[in-house]
């Protein structure tokens, strides 16, 4: 049975590649980062980034490039002729409208201020309190990964809290 153009992804798709481009940026916010916070050697740097031994302000230059980064890497792709980071583009899928034309850019701007806000939501819980931190950042992050697994699961277009707010939607390619 062939699919029609515009089908919607498997969630397993959709997770996949959140976590391929959520890899993919760690890494490349590390490196780009080592060279922005004067450390003596990569490996060092590293070990303080797990360590957890950054400043304060070290950590919110991170936060601050991660951030950047991000945003402007999926506001380039989805908004290019892929329509898709390039983790979503490995799976065969592009970002649309309801309609299944390209997404405009107010749509794509207002869909990353979402998506970023919830997902930089769980680390102000870092400045707010740091003794009682983590687990509030543990039960966030779950928490918003559930809503959004049981959200993709429960709509036949497959679309997170983002999508929904927006009017986009993932759609699988042929």
């Amino acid at each position: 049975m062939a699919q029609s153009p515009l089908s919607p992804p498997e969630a397993s798709h959709r997770i996949a590649s959140f976590l391929i481009d959520l890899v993919f940026l760690a890494i490349l916010t590390g490196f780009i980062s080592f060279y922005f916070i004067e450390e003596t050697t990569l490996d060092r740097s590293i070990h303080r980034f797990w360590q957890f031994s950054r400043s304060d302000e070290e950590f919110v230059l991170v936060w601050i490039i991660h951030l950047g980064i991000a945003l402007g890497y999926h506001f380039v792709l989805e908004q290019g002729r892929w329509q898709a980071s390039a983790a979503k583009r490995l799976f065969g899928l592009r970002l649309v409208n309801m309609q299944g034309e390209k997404a405009s850019t107010k749509q794509l701007i207002l869909r990353l201020l979402i998506k970023g806000f919830l997902l930089n939501l769980g680390l102000l819980a870092v400045f707010i309190n740091d003794d009682n931190a983590f687990p509030f950042f543990l039960f966030y992050y779950l928490g918003l990964f559930s809503l959004n697994l049981v959200i993709l699961s429960n709509n036949k277009e497959a679309r997170a809290i983002p999508e929904l707010l927006t009017g986009l939607r993932w759609v699988k390619n042929k």
